[in-house]
């Protein structure tokens, strides 16, 4: 019987081989009765071992492949151990050295935790068998770890955005990693949103820990205030690591405004700084070009809307869209374009703006309007119609250039009134001063204003009384600012009927006296000059009235003898009397003339006289002509 690579053996049941030669197993590879060929394969050794020392602090062991001794069953593992005593003790290695190795590898690095001589020995493992090999000497200085490094380049991230893993690693003064030990690392950032996560983004982190037998940990970086914030790694006896990350701003989320003046006067420009947000608060850089805005919140008075210029300096209205330009998420003002605000009405305005996405509600801009310098006047009426002689309690009003109440306009001013005709019987228009004092339209007089307006107090500080019966237009005016333009229109009605008047008086010669109504003179009438007149019923100021009702007569007559008698009326009848009705509507003149003819000769005056008929009785009018 022959056998290849092995002896050949007749036998009932399976025998084992053992080869003694150093360094290697024989294993029985055929199991059977009667005669046969038995295989015999041996487990080879990983010798030689060579130990080397690259870097402080690190022995790099490396031993010869060992084959499997089942070809079709690669099986073969590695362990690694290490002796400080020339070999009467073992202990395992550690680092890459550590636990079972597999086939493939040949070599693994040591990190002992002294310094001192040491050799490796590197044992193959196949099944039950083992092979080993020892490996030289060699000396190790332990290398301390001394500082912490980043291994990862600086990060770019969108603020609320997860970075990608950023590792860091303990090192020997000579930069080589360091694997021994377990070593605790605190992390922190100069920016206060930013937080730590573990790689799994699971929860939030404040350290990480480099564990034995590794030199790294890993752990991932979020913030939301866009800058370049530093973290740091920082461990007990270790120099810190540091990096400096970009925190790029997110996608805009809100526009926010800013005003040169949160108090400007009415129309003044106001330079506004309109600026784009993130969802965190941070100037969304990316917003940039010709947006398409809209603002809001202020109001017009009268015609004076309030307006933004757009970026070619076009004054738009409130509430009408217009182009603002962005650079790097903020618009600002360049002369007089791209977001100049005018604001007329006195008011606090709580300032919008929007793109129809993005705006700034919840964070409206106030703005208190204060009024401008006093432009111009304006009065006001307790009554728009009233009678002759009462009283009307006026209002005066200093307004700026837009017509809000000038409130700087304070203090004693010295107004002048006009606008108003004296009544018939010569009584002047007036209007109380400060203590009450009425004083003439036409003459200046003081008045009291407070905030920009004046009030009637009592009968004091603008108590106006007209006494001619007409529609008025008020003026005043302090010399500068005037209500030109906005006149105070008032009616006035005739009085009660109280008083026989002379009107519509005519004379052949001479010169009447001033008022001729009430009592007349008529001086220089000459012989047989001649006086023509109407007899009315007026109110107290002259005024006529109107609408009497009939039944109304008065008697024009001059005495028959003694003085004042010589003449005579020759109209509407001859004789020394004449009887005249009183319309009874319309104007309460009499329906007809009176003509009176003076007396011719040697005469001073011829006196006549106007009394009541018939109807109620009104005081007479009388009147005197002198030759």
């Amino acid at each position: 019987m022959r056998a290849r690579r092995g002896i050949s053996i007749g036998a009932t049941s399976a025998a084992l081989l053992l080869c003694g030669a150093i360094g290697a197993m024989a294993y029985l590879m055929s199991i059977g009765a009667g005669a046969g060929s038995l295989s015999v394969a041996t487990l080879g050794s990983p010798s030689p071992v060579i130990a080397t020392n690259p870097t402080a602090g690190v022995a790099h062991v490396a031993w010869s492949a060992v084959s499997s001794p089942s070809a079709s069953n690669p099986e073969v593992t590695y362990t690694v151990e290490r002796s400080g005593n020339a070999g009467s003790s073992w202990s395992p290695a550690n680092s890459t050295c550590t636990g079972t190795l597999s086939q493939s590898t040949n070599s693994c690095n040591d990190q002992p935790a002294t310094d001192g001589d040491y050799i490796y020995r590197v044992t193959a493992h196949f099944r039950t068998w083992t092979s080993a090999g020892v490996s030289n000497s060699i000396n190790v200085v332990v290398a301390v770890a001394t500082k912490l490094v980043f291994t990862t380049s600086p990060q770019t991230t969108t603020a609320g955005v997860l970075s990608g893993t950023i590792t860091v690693q303990r090192q020997s003064a000579a930069s080589a990693p360091i694997t021994a030990g377990s070593t605790t690392v605190n992390l922190s950032s100069t920016s206060g949103a930013g937080i730590f996560r573990d790689t799994g983004d699971t929860l939030n982190i404040t350290s990480v820990t480099i564990a034995n037998g590794t030199s790294t940990a890993s752990f991932k970086y979020k913030d939301t205030v866009a800058g370049t914030p530093t973290i740091t790694a920082a461990a007990s006896g270790l120099t810190s690591a540091m990096q400096q990350e970009t925190v790029s701003p997110a996608a805009a989320a809100s526009l926010t405004l800013s005003a040169v003046s949160t108090t400007p006067t009415a129309g003044a420009a106001n330079n506004l700084t309109v600026t784009a947000k993130d969802s965190f608060g941070n100037t969304a850089t990316g917003y940039s070009g010709d947006k398409t805005l809209t603002f809001g919140g202020a109001s017009a008075i009268g015609t004076n809307n309030p307006t933004v210029s757009d970026k070619v300096g076009t004054a738009v209205n409130f509430g009408t869209p217009e182009t603002i330009n962005f650079s790097s998420g903020i618009a600002t003002v360049t002369g007089s374009t791209n977001g100049v605000m005018k604001l007329y009405k006195v008011e606090t305005a709580n300032i919008s703006v929007g793109d129809g996405v993005i705006s700034n509600a919840g964070n409206l801009l106030s703005v208190t309007v204060a009024p401008g310098a006093a432009s111009k006047l304006a009065i006001t009426a307790a009554v728009g119609t009233q009678t002759s002689g009462s009283a009307n309690s006026l209002t005066i009003t200093a307004r700026d250039a837009f017509g809000n109440t000038a409130t700087g306009y304070t203090g004693d001013k010295s107004l002048t009134f006009g606008g108003a005709a004296n009544a018939p019987d010569g009584t002047k228009p007036t209007v109380t001063n400060k203590t009450g004092t009425a004083i003439d339209f036409g003459t200046a007089e003081i008045i009291n204003f407070v905030s920009g307006a004046s009030s009637v107090s009592g009968s004091n500080n603008g108590v106006m009384n007209l006494y001619k019966a007409e529609t008025a237009n008020i003026s005043v005016t302090d010399g500068t600012v005037n209500n030109t333009g906005n006149l105070l229109s008032v009616t006035v009605s005739a009085g009660t009927a109280s008083k026989l008047a002379w009107t519509q008086v005519t004379v052949s010669n001479g010169t009447l006296s001033t008022p001729c109504l009430f009592t007349c003179t008529d001086t220089g009438i000459t012989n047989f000059g001649t006086f023509t007149a109407r007899v009315s019923v007026t109110d107290a100021a002259g005024n006529t009235v109107t609408n009497l009702g009939t039944g109304h007569t008065v008697t024009v007559s001059t005495p028959t003898s003694g003085a004042g008698s010589g003449g005579a009326f020759t109209a509407p009848t001859a004789g020394t009397s004449v009887t005249l009705t009183i319309a009874g509507t319309g104007a309460a003149d009499s329906t007809a003339t009176f003509t009176f003819k003076a007396q011719n000769g040697s005469w001073t005056s011829d006196n006549f006289t106007a009394s009541t008929a018939s109807g109620t009785a009104y005081l007479n009018a009388t009147a005197t002509v002198t030759k």
